[in-house]
């Protein structure tokens, strides 16, 4: 185990015992395995990535739970990114994530916003947006027309059919599904088969 994985174990186990349930499955085999997947099909299809006219990117992650492991994938895929902006409801999730900035020390910057990303109504340009949490939030096409050149904007997205958890509230039958519910020209769809569910991988860009 990384040595910044176990610090974090060892803060949740005296800060916050109640939640290393929460914890443990955020770095299972399974999130690790999805995130994997989700960034495997970059390189499958060249997809290329848009930049800005230094070359770097700026990366909204949607949903993103505790951060880590996803913004450490990110780092490994990417070595040109100027900033990530990261949004979360859950003031705890976003209360871990300052806490693994702490102990990873990553070289860009992490802007962490508690607030529900579909709200956000500003205009602004993102290269790339993720979005591994897609089955807890309604679709979001209509959400096209806030970014600057939407069209040239990559996104990345997972969704499952688990139906059967209660926070589950926009579960796809399929990856075709999550993207044309998303208004999303896909450039790399897949699935993968868990035990009891399937999570659905798509990489594409706005119609």
């Amino acid at each position: 185990m990384q040595i910044e994985y176990a610090n974090m174990l060892k803060w949740f186990h005296y800060n916050n015992p109640d939640q290393m349930g929460r914890f443990v499955e955020s770095v299972s085999k399974n999130q690790q395995h999805s995130k994997d997947q989700l960034f495997f099909g970059l390189k499958e299809k060249n997809i290329v990535v848009p930049t800005d006219e230094n070359g770097d990117i700026t990366i909204e992650i949607v949903g993103g739970w505790f951060g880590w492991p996803l913004i450490g994938t990110c780092i490994r895929a990417f070595d040109n990114i100027k900033k990530i902006n990261f949004y979360d409801i859950d003031p705890f999730a976003c209360r871990v994530l300052h806490r693994y900035i702490e102990e990873f020390k990553p070289s860009i910057d992490i802007n962490v916003f508690n607030s529900n990303w579909l709200d956000d109504d500003k205009e602004r340009r993102a290269h790339v947006i993720i979005n591994t949490s897609c089955e807890h939030m309604k679709d979001f096409k209509y959400l096209r027309d806030r970014f600057v050149a939407p069209e040239r904007t990559l996104l990345m997205l997972t969704s499952n059919d688990k139906i059967d958890e209660l926070d589950h509230i926009n579960c796809k039958s399929s990856a075709n599904q999550l993207a044309a519910d998303n208004g999303v020209h896909m450039l790399h769809g897949d699935h993968i088969w868990f035990e009891d569910y399937r999570r659905f991988i798509v990489v594409g860009k706005w119609k």
